[in-house]
């Protein structure tokens, strides 16, 4: 959806006053520019997790927002905040041992190991299956 300057600045004004239909409108108008920079300044895994939370967050505190003409960069900003988030939420985990990473991959609980079973004999065929 594209909306011109005027429109959009409209949209921004209703907005800020809590108007539902504008913030609805507001944020299709600004999806694709969200997505846009979200795909520069994100992981590929991480940029649709970046545009949901940055529209949730502009849906929220655009009422705030205390001048229109700072919107396209305060949304830019938003987006760019949230996939550094996200990227450092990546680098929390600490890697296993390779011996501990090794051992857990060779453990399988009882019920996989049922179903891995009850597929196997599934899959095999009718000339190989007692009656």
């Amino acid at each position: 959806m594209t909306a011109n300057p005027n429109e959009r600045d409209n949209l921004i004004l209703a907005a800020q006053t809590g108007d539902a239909a504008a913030i609805d409108r507001l944020l299709a108008v600004c999806q694709a520019d969200v997505r846009r920079y979200a795909r520069k300044h994100c992981q590929d895994s991480d940029v649709d997790d970046a545009i949901q939370e940055s529209l949730l967050i502009i849906s929220r505190k655009v009422k705030g927002l205390k001048a229109a003409v700072a919107f396209s960069s305060w949304l830019f900003t938003v987006v760019k905040r949230e996939c550094r988030k996200l990227s450092r939420m990546m680098f929390r985990y600490e890697p296993l041992p390779d011996e501990l990473a090794e051992q857990r991959l060779l453990q399988k609980p009882q019920d996989d190991l049922r179903i891995d079973l009850a597929a196997a004999l599934e899959s095999l065929p009718a000339h190989y299956l007692e009656e």
